[in-house]
């Protein structure tokens, strides 16, 4: 075990908007930390990971009794041999989730490491309903942007959020509605420059975006207006 002090990322609080996404990548952030703790760490975080996640998933497809019922996998288990491991993940998930979280896995005696990965995604349900309910809305609705930096931000998420929703397989609004979205997002650049305003209507003319539109020409689309 390493002495040198690690400190996880915050997890940000349960009540935003982008809840399901940002404990998705929070999660994904946490990989590589973990594999700095010893040797065999990378190896064990993906075990109690996906064994994690396995039971998770279970009960997303589940009834609503069925789902109360399930619980974390057994901890022991999996972390037999690496007991001094899983304890220092433990102290260190618990520093990183808001205080409402940390104040629950305590009161319900929920110390080990897949108790708290299983707390969190039932907390935040990424891939679940309303994951996919908010991806959907977001993919056609036009957020208020003022500048450019404001519309590339705006463009970038957008970006994430469709590539999110590619994940989780779920189904895609019309091209026309995702293709009127990109224009509100793009417009105060479109405004501010001819030169960009030009360039974005010979490409959408050359890959006949406004005439018929697909998912495939959507994403080359989606590669030019939003970068990075």
């Amino acid at each position: 075990m390493k002495a040198v002090p690690i400190q996880f990322p915050s997890l940000p609080s349960p009540d935003g908007r982008d809840a399901s996404l940002e404990a998705g990548d929070w999660i994904i952030q946490l990989g590589p930390l973990v594999a700095d703790l010893s040797k065999y760490a990378a190896n064990w975080w993906k075990k109690m990971l996906l064994a994690t996640t396995a039971k998770y998933e279970h009960g997303l497809g589940a009834d609503p009794l069925s789902r109360l019922r399930i619980t974390a996998p057994e901890n022991a288990p999996l972390s037999a041999g690496f007991e001094r491991l899983d304890q220092r993940v433990t102290s260190l998930l618990l520093q990183s989730v808001p205080k409402a979280i940390k104040d629950e896995i305590i009161a319900a005696c929920e110390l080990t490491t897949t108790q708290i990965l299983f707390r969190v995604l039932r907390t935040y349900q990424p891939g679940g309903l309303v994951e996919k309910s908010r991806l959907l809305e977001d993919l056609t609705t036009v957020p208020t942007v003022k500048s450019a930096s404001e519309a590339v931000s705006a463009l970038r998420l957008w970006k994430r959020k469709a590539s999110r929703a590619n994940e989780l397989a779920a189904q895609l609004p019309d091209p026309l509605l995702l293709i009127r979205t990109l224009d509100g997002m793009a417009r105060p650049i479109v405004d501010g420059s001819s030169q960009a305003s030009f360039r974005i209507a010979t490409f959408r003319m050359n890959h006949s975006l406004d005439i018929c539109p697909s998912l495939d020409r959507q994403c080359l689309a989606l590669l030019r207006f939003a970068p990075g």
